[in-house]
């Protein structure tokens, strides 16, 4: 860990895998306020709520006797999460007659794009105008600040689709401010908007935010930069490390942190002392990304040994089954944990095969990138009561409701849905004459909701409501969901806030943070092996046709999938296997090594099928840097 005593308005810290940038960014903070900085005046900025939780918890752990009101808070979140608190604050100066506006997630945001398509006659089936794909195309122009037309003009050259579906993107707008709702990409660009138009709110939060720290900036889009640039505070301090930014397809761009440091009147620190990894493995990882812009040379800070193994498979199937043998010897032999044992991929699509193989030799696993606990049925099913409590004219929640009602189907709750617009926000009790016949008792749900003051008794009184609602629904295995619904009501016993608060935080993470059990190993895409760790790492499809991925075509595209080999090998302490398959998929050629590996690493064949061919190839020049 590095001590950071500098007081440059500007400071950037390049810190690389495992150099212990958590704990040098909490001593910061904690340093500024023992310095006599008040805690209401740091604004972190993460980019998960679970890393937020953590630097917290770790910042107020390390100032527990520092002076100071210790009733001051600091604001930490992701750019989502504070984007929704300043929102609530000042509801009015964002457009909205109150704080009753609902956050929806993903999956309704494309129902709502239906819905626009509907209602401009567009059909939402055809493979041209697929609302996901346009709900895709249209947040990436947000996060890049790039013109929606130009974003829909490069996928639909006819000028005519081009209308088209700026009329439907209309629609949607206005679909969402009728059911007071925003969406994922709203939360960050109403905030730009406003601080770009509204002087005297800008002015106001850069004097109530003087000292700004920004975590894995290297994941930072145009459109977080320009809210970091519009918010221009006095003291900031960016945290991140280039060679991790692997979120190209959302936006991020690794420029950013680049342009930043080239300014000029930034403070440059390096952290590049690795507590996590061997050398063996570190030496790997500075090869991998060696020559590119602001590469950091990764050292051990350990005494131990590590060990890096090149294998070769003949087929997917030979590979899956080295990989169960490969877990069985790091458990049984070398008496690891399951849950220290990780195998990760670059597509979700190569781990298949592997989780047929581990279900086969009964082996639990944990997959990362599942189905998240936000996601399940049960769950969208009772936090809808909860939102159409919280905002009357949530017209998506109103539906997902009723519908919930045997014997009401969809087309009667979104017609009911539509006629719910409320007259006054701040009421919420509901007194409708017309309540459905099959949903007339919810109609005492919400208003015995709209009593209750503690979200603790909502959530005790909604369980207990929708109880028998479930067990009609969800015969084969009701128990089993309404445990899962227990586990929401339990963490709404333990959460500091209101109901706006608990369904902000829970729509804008849904995930399960529950500990992996340690009996399970982890399977993972590498994207979401990101910021984790493990001794053991195999890392599987490591093959030219495999990795970088076959729709790559570009230098920068392929600089990113160089910067994804880097994560997923610095995610190991110990041990790395690099794998792949000769035959994959429908190819007929045999598969390479990954031109993203050294040319001289020694792969041995783990089959007598395997066909050694690589001293015959001539291996592919890295790409130009542009």
């Amino acid at each position: 860990m590095a001590v950071i005593k500098e007081r440059s308005p500007r400071i950037i810290v390049m810190a690389g895998a495992g150099t212990g940038k958590t704990a040098t960014t909490v001593h910061y903070v904690s340093s500024l306020i023992r310095g006599g900085v008040s805690r209401s005046q740091i604004l972190m900025i993460t980019f998960t709520r679970k890393a937020a939780n953590e630097m917290l918890k770790r910042v107020n752990r390390l100032i527990a006797d520092a002076p100071g009101h210790h009733d001051e808070k600091m604001v930490v979140g992701t750019y989502h999460a504070v984007g929704i608190q300043l929102m609530r604050e000042d509801p009015k100066g964002f457009g909205f007659s109150s704080r009753s506006f609902s956050i929806i997630d993903d999956s309704e945001a494309v129902a709502l794009w239906r819905s626009a398509y509907k209602e401009c006659g567009v059909p939402s089936n055809d493979s041209l105008f697929m609302p996901a794909k346009i709900s895709e195309i249209i947040s990436f122009c947000h996060n890049t600040c790039a013109p929606i037309e130009r974003g829909l003009g490069k996928q639909w050259v006819g000028e005519a689709e081009v209308r088209t579906l700026l009329q439907v993107y209309k629609t949607y707008q206005q679909l969402k401010r009728t059911a007071h709702a925003v969406d994922y990409d709203d939360l960050l660009v109403m905030l730009r908007d406003r601080l770009a138009r509204d002087t005297v709110y800008r002015e106001s939060l850069r004097r109530r935010f003087p000292y700004v720290l920004v975590d894995e900036v290297q994941d930072n889009s145009e459109l977080n930069y320009a809210i970091l640039k519009n918010l221009h505070p006095v003291n900031l301090m960016v945290v991140g490390d280039v060679q991790q930014s692997i979120y190209g397809f959302r936006g991020a761009s690794a420029e950013l942190i680049s342009h930043f440091a080239r300014s000029g009147n930034a403070k440059i620190l390096k952290l590049e002392d690795n507590f996590r990894s061997g050398q063996k493995i570190l030496d790997l990882a500075n090869r991998i990304v060696a020559g590119q812009d602001f590469s950091l040379e990764l050292r051990s800070a350990r005494q131990t040994n590590a060990l890096v193994d090149c294998r070769i498979y003949s087929s997917v199937q030979s590979e899956a089954d080295g990989i169960v043998n490969w877990i069985n010897h790091c458990v049984i032999k070398k008496g690891m944990k399951p849950c220290d044992v990780a195998v990760l991929s670059r597509s979700s699509v190569n781990l298949t095969v592997c989780e047929a193989y581990l279900q086969a030799h009964r082996i639990a696993y944990k997959k990362y990138g599942g189905l998240a606990i936000g996601d399940a049925a049960e769950v969208k099913d009772f936090i809808s009561f909860l939102r159409v409590s919280f905002n009357r004219n949530d017209k998506l929640a109103m539906t997902r409701a009723l519908t919930q009602f045997p014997g009401l189907g969809e087309t009667a709750a979104k017609s009911f849905s539509q006629g719910m617009d409320a007259t006054s926000q701040e009421d919420q009790l509901f007194e409708v004459i017309s309540w459905p016949k099959q949903a007339r008792e919810m109609e005492g749900w919400l208003n015995d909701l709209a009593k209750l003051s503690k979200l603790n008794e909502k959530g005790d009184y909604l369980k207990e409501a929708v109880k028998p609602i479930f067990k009609k629904n969800y015969p084969k295995d009701w128990e089993k969901r309404m445990e899962t619904i227990d586990s929401i009501v339990d963490s709404m016993k333990g959460f500091k806030g209101d109901l706006a608060d608990f369904l902000d935080a829970f729509t804008l993470d849904k995930s399960d943070h529950k500990a992996h059990p340690e009996d399970c190993v982890i399977l993972s895409t590498i994207h979401s092996s990101k910021g984790l760790e493990w001794p053991a790492v195999f890392i599987m499809g490591s093959g030219s046709m495999q990795m970088p991925h076959p729709r790559v075509t570009t230098d920068d595209e392929m600089n990113e999938e160089r910067r994804l080999m880097y994560v997923a090998v610095t995610r190991a302490k110990d041990r790395v296997i690099l794998s792949y398959p000769q035959k994959s998929g429908k190819q007929t050629n045999l598969q390479l090594p990954s031109p993203l590996l050294p040319p001289d690493l020694e792969w041995r064949a783990m089959d007598n099928l395997v066909q050694m061919i690589m001293p015959e190839v001539k291996r592919e020049k890295p790409p130009k840097k542009r």
